[in-house]
């Protein structure tokens, strides 16, 4: 480290003379000396220091140290923990390279901040070493010197982004061909997997251009290059991801779920849930294979990955604080769960039961229990298997339709395994086609359909329930449940359902539940309506028998009412629940001395949830307070920050769902032999990946590039490719 401010000095140590420990000088010497000596001299009596000490510390004119320190190495000694500190060789004083070097904050002060004057010329003595080291250090911890600090990192920071920014551009410049059709290559390849293709139609895709005058380069055709990129553009994505999450220190959530792949390997598949740029996002993870899949054995494989990509436990520590899966034991079981292990490692984390998991048990619990909706379930499933298994039927009952004008919808299962909104569409299909249904199941069981007896029966016992006052009333009614039931359901597969207006929609849909209980809905009333000014139906003659009023007053009283006490068992309010719901508007009390203290206890305890300070949760009360003023209109910080923390939190793990979809589409019985990362990366990119009209290409290619990989226009290597045989039958067409 150099002692001086002038870099072309040479140092007194490299020179040899350090003060009292010097050679002595020749005669020769002596007259030059004492030149130097009464120079000295006056300077040092110009700055009042001791003539004898000043010469002891001096090399022809310049300081090499303070006077008032033994010698160099004790200066040096100094230095060693402040770096900034340095000696002004014309006048021995000591100055802060760093406040010299910025000089002015200007519009970085903060109120009363400035600059030390003295640290910045160079003129600050002491009377002896221990008052001079004072106020050194006390410079060193003053605010503007760590201000001046933070500028010179922030100036160093630009001109390395500077540097980098204009040797990315040479390299850019210098490659701008390669980049150009490598480019192509990879918009090729994204759009592969995007929809779905296999690897093999990477080439057949690059002839076609190539075909039609797109220069595609001379290499990349093949289906290993197609997977390579695919591999290199996922490895970019899930960086991506990581370094979002450790340079913002975004709060995130964990979504799995497990499923076996066509392959039959168990494998679980993993989602972040975070913020960016101010929007709730879910990312596709990772898929992971399964070797045991037992709460510990899901727990270590779930952690080792995540540390494998960068998120290290102490990141976890801090940023993860919610875990959300289906209702398996292993999952979410009290005491070894996947979600308790995890909470003894991570306290900060919540977990969750899926809430569109519990939705849809418990209206297969309501259903299972009112015997009329199994007998409607066991009808659909008979029209299901009727026409799904018989191409004559579906064609028979498509010119049914366009005999009458009616546009059929697909019958399909309902209150299976799908989620609630197939079974409304289901539902939909039946009335939407009743019909035509009717007019096919006519026809066929009349005796000159060419039907057995067996078969004529059974369409004829079709065709009858199809004219049931009592049938066509529990059909609309279960429209109408389920028209209520599917807004509840598509809100909680939403990126936007949080804890705290969750309890409020699924108090609402109870509410309405309980209402159709008595009260005729908007399917019901239609059809009454029809009825009563008709006696039809979709153009069918309704038959009604006088018990069956009676008979779907007790059917409806019983479905709804059963539908509500199991909802109200399946979402139960916890703490955490009832907690968040106060920051919902449409929960305050109306009576403004009500709304003053309202929701202060809850917003506190929220505040100790998750480990913030007393004097940050005092500020969040006193901000909650000022929220509920406006109406909801201003947010302080601090309360903004809640709010978000809360948003995090994941109450459905639909997206897990959606992604063994994907998966299913990719991993299917054709490309049965891919293996579990070729299938991770295709997801990553498939489900992650932006549209392909927006796709930046051209930032995956300069990353495969500077890594070393093959550009499209490298010189091909290896053996020429077989050229595609043509059989003399084609010719004919050539």
């Amino acid at each position: 480290m150099s002692i001086t401010e002038n870099a072309g000095e040479t140092s007194t140590l490299e020179d040899g003379g350090a003060g009292p420990s010097a050679a002595t000088a020749t005669p020769s010497d002596q007259q030059s000396e004492q030149t130097e000596d009464q120079q000295t001299t006056s300077k040092a009596e110009e700055l009042e220091i001791d003539t004898e000490t000043a010469s002891a510390v001096t090399v022809g004119t310049l300081f090499a140290y303070p006077k008032v320190c033994r010698n160099i190495e004790q200066f040096q000694a100094w230095q060693k923990n402040r770096p900034w500190l340095v000696i002004v060789g014309e006048t021995g004083g000591v100055k802060c390279a760093l406040c010299a070097k910025v000089k002015r904050i200007g519009i970085h002060a903060d109120k009363g901040q400035h600059i030390e004057n003295a640290f910045v010329e160079g003129t600050v003595f002491g009377k002896d070493a221990k008052t001079l080291l004072k106020k050194v250090d006390k410079h060193g911890s003053c605010l503007n010197h760590v201000k001046c600090s933070e500028i010179e990192k922030m100036r160093e920071s630009d001109r390395i982004l500077e540097s980098v920014q204009a040797a990315r551009c040479r390299f850019e410049e210098r490659h701008r061909e390669d980049i150009e059709v490598t480019t192509k290559i990879f918009r090729t390849a994204y759009e592969c997997i995007k929809s779905h293709m296999s690897f093999s139609e990477h080439s057949r895709l690059l002839e076609l251009q190539s075909l039609n005058g797109v220069n595609c380069g001379n290499v990349l055709y093949s289906h290993h290059s197609c997977a390579n990129i695919t591999s290199h553009v996922a490895a970019e994505m899930r960086t991506e991801i990581v370094n979002h999450l450790l340079n913002s220190h975004a709060e995130f959530s964990i979504l799995v779920d497990e499923s076996t792949s066509v392959a039959n390997t168990q494998s679980m598949i993993v989602y972040v849930r975070t913020h960016f740029e101010g929007a709730l996002c879910v990312y596709f993870l990772g898929l992971l294979p399964l070797a045991n899949a037992s709460a510990t054995g899901i727990e270590s494989t779930l952690i080792d990955y995540l540390v494998s990509i960068g998120l290290t436990e102490d990141v976890l520590r801090k940023q993860f604080i919610g875990f959300c899966s289906d209702g398996a034991s292993c999952m979410i079981g009290q005491y070894r769960g996947v979600a308790s292990l995890l909470k003894a490692k991570f306290p900060l984390v919540k977990s969750f039961h899926c809430m569109a998991h519990r939705l849809e048990l418990a209206v297969k619990n309501a259903v299972d229990d009112v015997n009329a909706i199994s007998h409607f379930r066991s009808f659909v499933d008979a029209l299901y298997k009727v026409y799904s298994m018989s191409p004559k039927n579906q064609r028979e009952l498509s010119e049914v339709a366009d005999s009458l004008s009616v546009e059929l919808l697909e019958v399909q299962k309902v209150f299976d395994v799908r989620w609630v909104f197939s079974s409304f569409v289901s539902v939909k299909a039946v009335l939407r086609n009743v019909g035509a249904l009717f007019v096919h199941f006519t026809q066929c069981s009349s005796p000159d359909s060419g039907r057995t007896g067996k078969e004529r029966s059974k369409y004829g016992g079709l065709a009858k329930k199809l004219q049931s006052w009592l049938f066509v009333c529990e059909a609309c009614m279960l429209k109408d449940a389920l028209r209520c039931l599917k807004q509840l359901s598509l809100y909680l597969q939403s990126t936007d359902a949080s804890i705290i207006n969750a309890m409020c929609h699924i108090d609402d849909t109870r509410t309405k539940l309980l209402a159709m209980k008595t009260e005729d809905g908007r399917s019901v009333k239609k059809f009454m309506q029809c009825y009563d000014r008709e006696g039809q139906y979709k153009n069918v003659t309704i038959c009604r028998a006088e018990s069956d009023a009676s008979h779907f007053q007790s059917v409806r009283a019983q479905f709804f009412q059963g539908l509500h006490d199991n909802l109200v068992q399946r979402f139960p309010s916890t703490d955490l629940l009832a907690n968040a719901s106060c920051l919902e508007r449409t929960n305050w009390p109306h009576d403004p001395l009500q709304k003053a203290l309202y929701g202060e206890g809850e917003v506190a305890a929220l505040c100790k949830e998750f480990g913030w300070a007393s004097s940050v949760a005092a500020d969040v009360v006193r901000e909650f307070a000022i929220f509920k003023k406006t109406n909801g209109k201003q947010t302080g910080p601090n309360l903004h920050a809640l709010i978000q923390t809360l948003a995090v939190l994941p109450i459905s793990s639909a997206e897990c769902e959606r992604g063994f979809s994907q998966m299913n589409l990719y991993h299917t019985s054709e490309r049965n032999k891919l293996i579990g990362n070729t299938v991770n990366d295709l997801l990553m990119v498939g489900i992650n990946g932006p549209p392909l009209r927006v796709f930046n290409a051209k930032k995956y290619v300069l990353s495969w590039l500077q890594a070393g990989r093959h550009s499209a226009l490298a010189k091909p290597t290896g053996l020429p490719k077989k050229e595609a045989v043509i059989k003399p039958s084609v010719r004919l067409f050539m």
